[in-house]
């Protein structure tokens, strides 16, 4: 009984003090956000990519994004697109060079590959339910 009492009460703690900034995005980051003939094509790809690097995650997780965001892009038609967004983000994980919004940027004091806590994934599923993903 002791020993569930001080689970619950470090599962609380952590639940509660996880803290997350403020979701932006710039949606496709280097790149525009559709084709010439429909400007967003993919941008609804890319938001959604966003809202998972703002709340990061294990570097499964990770992988398993840049891939979903390939499949999305390759879903509006543009496979060759998909191929060099997707290859562009996963070399980006690479370079010492880090942008604003690299993987796990919304979480404060926390490390971004760390797994999700109940009030990350309820914020995570939070913004996808806002933008229709």
């Amino acid at each position: 009984m002791k020993l569930l009492a001080l689970v619950a009460l470090v599962f609380s703690f952590t639940s509660a003090h996880a803290q997350l900034k403020e979701f932006k995005t710039d949606y496709c980051t280097f790149y525009p956000n559709g084709s010439l003939f429909n400007r967003n094509a993919w941008k609804h790809c890319c938001l959604e990519h966003d809202i998972y690097y703002w709340v990061g995650g294990s570097k499964k997780r990770q992988f398993s994004v840049d891939l979903k965001l390939r499949e999305c892009v390759r879903s509006t038609g543009y496979d060759l697109i998909a191929n060099m967004m997707y290859y562009g983000v996963r070399a980006g994980h690479y370079s010492p060079v880090k942008i604003k919004y690299d993987w796990g940027w919304g979480r404060v004091e926390r490390d971004k590959f760390a797994p999700l806590l109940l009030k990350e994934e309820l914020a995570l599923k939070k913004l996808l339910l806002k933008y229709k993903l």
